[in-house]
């Protein structure tokens, strides 16, 4: 399953240790992204140390980011429907996001620069449950 990753959760317990010994070597600074200890990745999708996979966010422009999103990985088919509800299933749970792209494929992202730590872990937790209610609403209907 792919997994947005939250700031204070570490998915495996390898990625625990490396984080340990992270936070024992470097000291403490400004909030940055959540700590993802990389085994492998391709195009948009990683994997870390424990097998866990998740979506790449790292593309974009100062604090604005961006995130396109395809049906197929290999043909790049512009996931366009995804792409609009998941816009709504942000909306309802108090997250702007607005589409942009030529194929209105990609998730845009501008947070404030005031922005503070626990409203970046609450935007991070609004992305995760959306992808996952909509991840459960298609196997029910079996796509």
């Amino acid at each position: 399953m792919i997994q947005a990753l939250k700031s204070n959760t570490l998915p495996g317990n390898y990625s625990q240790k490396l984080h340990k010994r992270y936070q024992q070597a470097v000291p403490i600074g400004v909030y940055n992204s959540p700590p993802l200890y990389v085994q492998s990745a391709k195009g948009a999708m990683i994997t870390d140390v424990d097998g866990n996979n998740f979506i790449d966010f790292a593309g974009g422009i100062g604090a604005m980011v961006a995130m396109e999103l395809v049906t197929d990985r290999v043909t790049k088919e512009p996931a366009k429907e995804l792409t609009a509800q998941l816009i709504k299933e942000f909306w309802k749970n108090g997250l702007i996001s607005i589409g942009a792209g030529i194929h209105d494929n990609v998730l845009r992202f501008l947070p404030p620069l005031v922005i503070s730590n626990e409203e970046i872990d609450k935007g991070f937790e609004i992305i995760n449950q959306a992808f996952e209610a909509l991840c459960q609403n298609s196997k029910r209907s079996g796509e």
